[in-house]
């Protein structure tokens, strides 16, 4: 699971479709597509962005917002669980010669090799 936002945010997609939000998911789907950076040595067009966006209404704006809002909320979310799953995975390779790098553990080895005594 060490990457479970492309999961979650087709999650996101199905759940949004299912509850008739199609059209805002495609807006945001579109203004993702035209701010996504180019190719090395591009240029961003935008120009187009700016018209796409004004070209919709603020429900339209407000829509993409709280698309974009669950989108980096999920995100989030993703990333907090990656790093609980690499710190477990850590613990369970940690051994009392080898501690888990960063912990307190790791510190108190770190500290005796340096001479220092309780």
């Amino acid at each position: 699971m060490h990457d479970a936002a492309p999961m979650l945010e087709q999650l996101l997609d199905g759940v949004l479709a299912d509850a008739g939000r199609s059209e805002a998911l495609e807006t945001e789907r579109s203004l993702r597509t035209l701010c996504e950076p180019p190719a090395p040595g591009g240029f961003r067009d935008l120009d187009g962005v700016a018209g796409r966006l004004a070209s919709l209404s603020a429900a339209e704006i407000l829509g993409v917002i709280e698309l974009l809002t669950m989108r980096f909320h999920l995100r989030n979310k993703a990333e907090q669980l990656t790093i609980a799953s690499i710190n477990r995975e850590r613990e369970r390779e940690a051994t009392l010669e080898a501690p888990r790098a960063e912990s307190i553990d790791d510190a108190i080895a770190a500290l005796s090799k340096r001479g220092v005594t309780p």
